[in-house]
C-alpha cells in the first residue's frame, strides 16, 4: 500500500474519532506539536525510521516526549508504534492537518519571499485573498527562497500566482528566444 493511501487512512480514522468523543482541537494541538518537534529535530525522524529500534524503545520516547497529549492522541501514536509503522507518522501527520482543515473549511496557504515578511505584509494578504479570492478561514505559511530575487509566490487550493522576480525574467528570456519583438514577415 501507498504511504499516501496509508496516511490517508490512519488520519480519517483518528479525525472520525477525535470527532465523535468532541476532542478534535485538543488533538489536532497535538498532532501540530508533534510535526514541529519532526521539523525542529530531524535525528527524530531518523529514530522514527530505524527499524533497529524496537518499538518499546520508541513507546518510551513518545511517553517521555508527549506525555501531555490527549488521551486519544497517545492511543493513536501506541497503536502506529505497535503496528510498526512508526516510518509513517510525518505522513499521518501532514495527512491529519489537510483533513483537519477540509473539515473545518480552512485553506491553507504558502507564501514564499525572497525575504521574511513581516507582519503587516502577512496580515495584507491574508484580507486580499479574503476580499479577492473569497477565503475565509486562512491558515498562512510563510517560506524564505532568495533564489526568487523579489517580489512573491502564493500558493492555495490548486492555484498558484508567481509574481516573483525571477519568473518574470524567465518570460523575457523565452520571449528574446521566440523573437517575439522581430516582425514576421
Amino acid at each position: 500500500m501507498s504511504a499516501y493511501r496509508l496516511a490517508s487512512r490512519y488520519a480519517k480514522s483518528l479525525l472520525d474519532l477525535a470527532v465523535e468523543k468532541n476532542a478534535l482541537d485538543a488533538v489536532f494541538n497535538d498532532i501540530t506539536y508533534f510535526k514541529s518537534v519532526l521539523k525542529k529535530a530531524p535525528e527524530f525522524r531518523s529514530v522514527l525510521r530505524n527499524p533497529e529500534i524496537n518499538t518499546s524503545k520508541k513507546q518510551q520516547i513518545f511517553d517521555k516526549l508527549f506525555d501531555a497529549f490527549h488521551p486519544i492522541s497517545k492511543a493513536f501514536f501506541e497503536i502506529v508504534l505497535r503496528k510498526r509503522r512508526s516510518a509513517y507518522l510525518p505522513e499521518f501527520a501532514t495527512s491529519f492537518i489537510e483533513l483537519y482543515h477540509a473539515f473545518n473549511h480552512i485553506t491553507a496557504v504558502t507564501l514564499t519571499t525572497a525575504v521574511e515578511p513581516d507582519d503587516q505584509t502577512i496580515q495584507h494578504v491574508k484580507t486580499v485573498l479574503q476580499q479577492k479570492a473569497g477565503l475565509d478561514k486562512i491558515v498562512l505559511e510563510s517560506k524564505v527562497d532568495p533564489a526568487i530575487i523579489g517580489g512573491y509566490i502564493l500558493q492555495f487550493a490548486d492555484k498558484m500566482i508567481d509574481a516573483s522576480v525571477i519568473r518574470k525574467l524567465e518570460i523575457i528570456d523565452d520571449q528574446f528566444i521566440n523573437n517575439d519583438y522581430v516582425k514576421k514577415i
